[in-house]
């Protein structure tokens, strides 16, 4: 019985370190990154901005990473990651502003900025996103 058990110890122990050696998966929420942007964006865009709005910004700016990146729609997805792929916060709010406008929404730019900077910055915290690129 002593050595089935000390087996079993040395094999739940393997496993448990091989996966302490992988690093987790970002798991991306929309409302809880919508709600994580909107605590970190500022008092003029959360004036103006609305939760839905600010929602569909998160929406649109994910949109524009699915078109010129890996990313997975659902967890279990694993994307081809290939090339890395350059973002910036000037397409992202055009993107938005296009996609809004679309709808007959009309957004500010600024504000618009400020939320795809703050998606942008959710990202990275998440390990969803690598940093700003440097400038060459």
């Amino acid at each position: 019985m002593l050595i089935v058990f000390a087996i079993a110890a040395g094999a739940v122990g393997r496993e448990a370190h091989l996966l302490d050696a992988v690093p987790a998966r970002p798991v991306f929420d929309p409302d809880e990154a919508t709600t994580w942007i909107a605590e970190r964006l500022p008092p003029q865009a959360t004036a103006t901005l609305s939760y839905g709005e600010l929602g569909q910004i998160v929406t649109w700016t994910l949109d524009l990473l699915r078109q010129r990146a890996g990313v997975a729609r659902t967890s279990g997805e694993v994307p081809d990651a290939g090339e890395p792929a350059v973002i910036d916060i000037d397409s992202a709010v055009d993107y938005s502003v296009t996609e809004a406008m679309a709808l007959g929404v009309e957004l500010h730019r600024d504000d618009v900025r400020a939320a795809v900077e703050q998606v942008m910055a959710y990202l990275e915290t998440i390990g969803a996103v690598g940093p700003e690129a440097a400038d060459d």
